[in-house]
């Protein structure tokens, strides 16, 4: 049984009369001390026993009444009778036989007399007070009192470490660890869980819960315990046909856990949790580079930072509004879960996917599954860059198998297949500075892995090709559609300005023109046309759109070489006009221009 050191060490304790020293169980943070140690002492229905917490104690007043606070002095016995007792108390009364004029006696002495044999002092390393005044005044127990006292802490934590160490030698006559309980710990959070799949579906996989609890090596029950808490939460609002793809949802269950516990203990940040794809690709390099170390990596903890970095059931975008805004909808939940294809049968997943697993199906349904591609190749129907990618990265591993297979022959072939998507204007442009990893272009590409809704493969010289070709195509695609929208863009201004700015700003969701060169696109005269009727009825809002003019252009991107020769002109444009309504016209514009 674990701990069954630890708990014969505290009963023997238990039983001594006047030990002289102090026993102290030193464990991490969240292991289960408290419950360990109330349940050994029994503290919470023994009177004989006294258990109370030093957190928020900073003086010996405050340790004092937090000892006559643990005995419940005013709601028991005679102390609880002296309130209602006001002339009494002011001209004495008997207590414990004894005449006093509560006047001048300080009332937790009183309290105080009544202590138990044993005492449990709790959260050491979290008390105010320093470490010299804080044992002393647990030594009167020890030395004086003859009582049994017990120490709860975790030395490392201690901000007075040495001082800790060196002091608890004149106290503590034995030290004993504990160690975390994980069995115990899931049995307990289970009874807790609200009956449903959620429940079930961990109370099944115990083993996996307690895998994932060791690999993170912090031996924290109470950030596993939240954990599971929240995890049921989230397989109670997944549509039962999905809970039914086991090994989907383990991976999903792996990668909660891992992630709610490194992000509530601490260990990773809001931004952190919004870049797992970006980390894992980095992560990743060390694949193809033996020297590279990413800062994010701990080889030590590599199986545990495998899971936490997983984006292939738990990606970006849930796990943000998991984690970071702290709810998700059962729509979001569910379209995220099913937008990455582990959730559904073979024969309902798209045949890109499908074609990577062409080991596992039968010859006559991989055949038709190539069947179905090379038609849609044949139409031009494929034209997601992250699907072409992977149609050419699936070919090329089935080609390592295969004899007579041309690797350079497969590479042609898509690119010659992206140029008539081009030559057809069926080639996507690309998004509009989506948030994301991906940049706008469908997929992820960094460090050697290509990433597309949730599958990754490596990168070769090949496809690295393929993919770079098909983003600076894209981008070409979007120059060409940005005359059309900065005349849309244009009409905002004059009609809806707050739109106008906001569709400028840099922004977390559905996407802006922050890091797209556009407004070189607009007429500069009719530009200042606007902007001073602006001035003139919105002026709040034409300061505003001036100076993001300015924002965007003092970011030093080369993407935005073309709007600051706009800018440029703008701004002299803009002091050449001002000159004919004002002089006090032309200070506003100066003003505004200088602010930037």
């Amino acid at each position: 049984m674990v701990n069954e050191t630890a708990r014969h060490v505290v009963e023997r304790y238990l039983n001594m009369e006047a030990p002289k020293y102090a026993l102290l169980v030193d464990a991490p943070w969240g292991c289960g001390k408290t419950h360990f140690i109330k349940e050994v002492t029994k503290c919470e229905m023994d009177q004989s026993r006294l258990y109370l917490s030093l957190y928020g104690v900073h003086t010996a007043e405050q340790f004092d009444w937090a000892l006559v606070r643990a005995m419940k002095p005013w709601t028991d016995g005679v102390a609880a009778k002296w309130t209602g007792r006001a002339k009494e108390l002011a001209s004495g009364v008997k207590v414990f036989g004894i005449g006093v004029d509560l006047t001048k006696v300080d009332l937790t002495e009183i309290g105080l007399m009544g202590l138990p044999d044993t005492l449990i002092f709790d959260d050491v390393e979290r008390c105010g007070l320093d470490m010299n005044p804080l044992m002393g005044l647990i030594n009167r127990f020890v030395e004086h009192d003859g009582k049994r006292v017990i120490l709860v802490a975790n030395s490392d934590e201690h901000k007075e470490l040495p001082d800790f160490l060196k002091t608890r030698e004149k106290l503590v006559g034995q030290v004993v660890s504990i160690q975390a309980d994980v069995d115990a710990a899931i049995a307990n959070a289970l009874t807790k869980m609200p009956e449903g799949q959620g429940r079930t579906f961990l109370t099944d996989h115990q083993s996996v819960i307690k895998e994932i609890f060791e690999e993170a090596r912090h031996q924290n029950l109470r950030l596993l315990m939240r954990a599971m808490r929240d995890a049921a939460d989230l397989i109670d609002k997944i549509e039962p046909e999905m809970v039914a793809f086991t090994e989907s949802m383990l991976g999903l269950l792996r990668t909660f856990l891992a992630l709610h516990m490194a992000y509530h203990g601490g260990k990773i940040t809001k931004e952190d949790v919004g870049r797992r794809t970006e980390i894992r690709i980095k992560r990743n390099r060390r694949l193809l580079d033996p020297e590279f170390q990413h800062p994010d990596f701990d080889p030590e903890k590599q199986s545990f930072d495998d899971v936490l970095w997983d984006t292939e059931v738990l990606g970006d975008e849930l796990a943000s509004q998991l984690f970071v805004e702290g709810y998700a909808t059962c729509d979001q939940i569910n379209i995220a879960l099913k937008n990455t294809h582990r959730f559904a049968e073979p024969a309902q997943q798209p045949d890109w996917l499908r074609q990577w697993g062409w080991h596992e199906e039968s010859d006559d349904e991989f055949d038709a599954i190539c069947a179905r591609i090379d038609a849609r190749l044949a139409a031009h129907e494929i034209i997601e860059p992250g699907e072409i990618l992977h149609v050419y990265h699936a070919r090329a591993h089935l080609g390592k198998y295969l004899d007579d297979f041309d690797e350079q022959e497969n590479a042609w072939f898509f690119c010659k297949y992206i140029c008539d998507l081009i030559d057809e204007g069926k080639l996507p442009a690309r998004s509009l500075g989506v948030a994301g990893f991906d940049n706008g272009y469908g997929f992820s590409l960094a460090a050697g892995t290509v990433v597309y809704k949730g599958h990754s493969s490596g990168l070769d010289k090949y496809s690295a090709f393929l993919a770079n070709f098909m983003c600076k195509e894209m981008d070409e695609v979007l120059k060409r559609e940005l005359t059309y929208k900065a005349e849309e863009l244009m009409g905002l201004m004059s009609s809806a300005p707050g739109e106008f700015c906001r569709q400028l700003r840099q922004r977390e969701q559905g996407g802006s023109y922050w890091n797209v060169s556009i407004l070189h696109n607009l007429d500069v005269e009719k530009f200042v046309s606007v902007w001073m009727a602006l001035m003139e009825n919105d002026r709040h809002h034409a300061i505003v759109i001036l100076q993001l003019c300015g924002d965007r252009v003092s970011t030093g991107q080369s993407s935005m070489e073309d709007e600051a020769l706009w800018s440029k002109r703008l701004f002299e444009k803009l002091v050449e006009e001002a000159k004919k309504i004002s002089p006090m016209r032309v200070a506003q514009v100066r003003r505004i221009l200088q602010s930037n």
